[in-house]
């Protein structure tokens, strides 16, 4: 009786969703009539045949184990639920102790992959469903994540409006306005990289087309505001993407992900190298290869589906200067050689929540140079923009300290801030929360450490000939010869493991150059010591240091390179970052 009641139910069940799927359509094909009338002969044997399958599933897991464990590394990219770890017995009265156990359980179901594709593919083929809750799905077989369209406001998305945009937009004035009136020695450029339906509005299905309808207008907003401003440091990659799309054969973003292809992502490569000095992009050299990636869509792994991201006889592009060196790779586990050094020892560049910088030198192509700071998303593509840069160092933004960035205007040449369309507006919001660089130094709020004046004649000291005289209120610092640049040791006192500091350099100088820093960050002095290059123009000036302490020991040395002769200095100071 149990085993009749459940098959009915599962068969009812079944015909309902079928149902809905087909919109309950008047006419309803004679298959599922035929099973309508069939269904209580049917019933003990399905129902039998569900109670087997239930009680049978917890033996076919050691088969399926490492199926299902792969498909959750692989496809969701997550690790395992694990058991919850609950002590004591009173732990097992909280709920949040049975959603780890449920999750513990969910993970371990048998067949859990098998079921999730099977109902990812029944949906989209059978039942031709063009929409769940994060994706569409539109013609010729291209998927939209729907946190894109401006109407949800959350962690991956922003809701667009025209009061948010116009409030988005006047904290971009306001930071940039800062930025002028500082009159910081680094060139800022900002770049939003555009959505995929942006460029792709063609596939959108027509829900798809309906939902971008109600927030077309403040999307519209936005894109004008940044495309028509004359600022140099807003750099339009609305204009560069669509001015490629009908030059370039391949697709620019991929059909079933978020993200743009190898291809598209050296259209942003171009307009942002570009943005800095223009032309320079054109040193590059295209070259395609063919496909080899196999990797998952972010969007097919929301219908739980693997997918291949680009056809393995589609080419992937990539590019090449073949007078550019590569010069090394330091990450917060060592330096190396190479970037394929780095890969295959660090797993580094992959990893887009480490920090790492990527170092080249000139064999004949021009680098920009000085140290290059990338604040950016899964958009970016480093391994693009590097060889363009002596020093590139890339953050993902979601693990960038605040206080870095603050000062970033103060110890960096360059700076990219980059941001992908659907989180724009949080991003231009938070702008202004980083402040103006130099007054927040200059407003004193956090104590000097140390400092180095002439009238203070003990505070630092000449190392390798160096001479040092005061003349005044100021120190005059030469070099025993041309060739042989002056150094400074500079007593500063112990700073504290994983805090981030700022030393400054008042100074007036005769011709451009580099001043160098080196801090010893070994358990004894002598040990290996980390070296910061900050360019300077000629005249009076400030350069400031970002040193973020690991291990980092007393007596650090300043030094010109070479060339520098004489370098006359007002002050010193260092300061803990809040």
């Amino acid at each position: 009786m149990k085993g009749r009641q459940l098959g009915s139910r599962a068969i009812a069940g079944l015909q309902t969703q079928i149902l809905e799927r087909l919109g309950e359509r008047a006419m309803v094909p004679k298959p599922l009539r035929w099973l309508h009338g069939q269904r209580n002969r049917w019933s003990p044997a399905i129902g039998g045949g569900i109670c087997l399958l239930m009680l049978g599933l917890p033996l076919l897991y050691p088969l399926t184990r490492d199926r299902d464990r792969t498909y959750i590394q692989t496809v969701e990219q997550r690790p395992l639920s694990a058991f919850p770890d609950r002590p004591s017995w009173r732990d097992w009265l909280y709920r949040g102790t049975y959603q780890q156990l449920n999750a513990y359980l969910a993970d371990r179901l048998p067949l859990r992959s098998t079921f999730i594709q099977t109902k990812g593919t029944l949906e989209r083929q059978l039942f031709e469903q063009n929409r769940n809750r994060d994706v569409d799905l539109g013609g010729d077989g291209w998927l939209f994540y729907r946190n894109s369209y401006g109407l949800r406001d959350g962690q991956d998305g922003d809701r667009y409006t025209p009061e948010r945009v116009d409030y988005a937009l006047e904290s971009l004035r306001r930071y940039l306005a800062w930025q002028t009136a500082g009159q910081t020695r680094a060139q800022l450029r900002i770049a939003i990289a555009p959505s995929k339906h942006t460029l792709y509005p063609e596939h959108l299905p027509p829900a798809a087309r309906r939902d971008l309808n109600k927030t077309q207008v403040s999307r519209d907003r936005l894109h004008q505001a940044l495309i028509n401003s004359p600022d140099p440091r807003l750099v339009d990659l609305w204009s560069a993407y669509r001015s490629a799309k009908p030059q370039i054969s391949q697709r620019l973003y991929y059909r079933e992900d978020t993200h743009h292809t190898p291809r598209g992502a050296l259209v942003m490569v171009e307009a942002l190298v570009n943005a800095f000095v223009p032309q320079r992009f054109a040193t590059a050299r295209l070259v395609a290869r063919p496909g080899d990636r196999v990797e998952t869509g972010d969007l097919r792994r929301m219908l739980g589906l693997a997918a291949i991201l680009n056809d393995p006889s589609d080419p992937v592009y990539s590019l090449e200067r073949p007078r550019i060196g590569e010069a090394g790779v330091e990450t917060d586990r060592g330096r190396f050689a190479t970037v394929a050094d780095a890969i295959a020892q660090d797993q580094v560049i992959s990893d887009r929540n480490r920090r790492f910088v990527l170092h080249y030198r000139s064999g004949g192509d021009p680098l920009v140079p000085g140290r290059t700071l990338v604040v950016g998303d899964s958009f970016m593509h480093p391994l693009a923009l590097g060889p363009f840069f002596e020093s590139a160092e890339f953050y993902h933004h979601n693990v960038l300290p605040q206080n870095l960035l603050m000062a970033a205007p103060l110890t960096y040449d360059q700076i990219l801030l980059q941001r992908v369309e659907r989180l724009a507006l949080s991003f231009l919001e938070t702008l202004p929360r980083l402040g103006d660089p130099l007054g927040w130094w200059r407003s004193n709020i956090t104590p000097t450490l140390w400092s180095a004046t002439p009238r203070q004649p003990a505070s630092v000291r000449p190392l390798n000939g160096t001479e040092l005289e005061r003349r005044g209120d100021r120190w005059i610092v030469s070099g025993p010869t041309a060739s042989d640049p002056p150094r400074l040791l500079l007593p500063v006192p112990p700073v504290r493991a994983g805090k981030t500091y700022v030393l400054r350099l008042a100074f007036e100088a005769q011709r451009p150059g580099q001043a160098q820093l080196y801090y010893p960050t070994g358990t004894r002095r002598g040990d290996a010591a980390p070296m910061i290059r900050v360019n300077f123009a000629a005249g009076a000036g400030e350069l400031f240091f970002l040193v973020q302490s690991v291990n980092v020991q007393p007596d650090w040395h300043l030094t010109w390179e070479k060339g520098t002769e004489q370098i006359q200095i007002d002050a010193l100071e260092l300061r803990e970052l809040p």
